[in-house]
């Protein structure tokens, strides 16, 4: 099977004359932290958990930006189970587990969540 590569859209490649549409594309929270065991990226306030699958029983422990309780989505070839997420992130993945998660940050006004 060929390797493909997929590349994102650089902002900087735009030709744009009105700085409001560039403003208007960054609007929103953008944030990535990849550890070893599981990886978060925020792109405009909507967050994607996920990890590799884990060759050993594994502690996962990550702060999470302010949100909305979300349950987080735990495959396996012999299943799925969900864990409910209403502050950080806290499990145990067994062998042959994988995370993954979707959920959006909660609005922040005035400095406060």
């Amino acid at each position: 099977m060929a390797r493909s590569t997929y590349t994102g859209v650089k902002l900087g490649d735009f030709n744009v004359t009105d700085p409001g549409i560039l403003a208007d594309a960054l609007k929103g929270t953008w944030q990535k932290k990849w550890e070893s065991n599981v990886s978060l990226t925020v792109c405009r306030g909507h967050a994607m958990l996920s990890s590799p699958i884990m060759d050993i029983h594994t502690r996962i422990e990550m702060d999470l930006p302010a949100h909305e309780p979300f349950y987080a989505i735990v495959k396996s070839a012999s299943g799925v189970r969900t864990i409910l997420c209403t502050d950080k992130l806290s499990t145990t993945l067994n062998a042959n587990e994988q995370l993954e998660a979707v959920f959006t940050l909660r609005e922040v006004q005035n400095g406060r969540s």
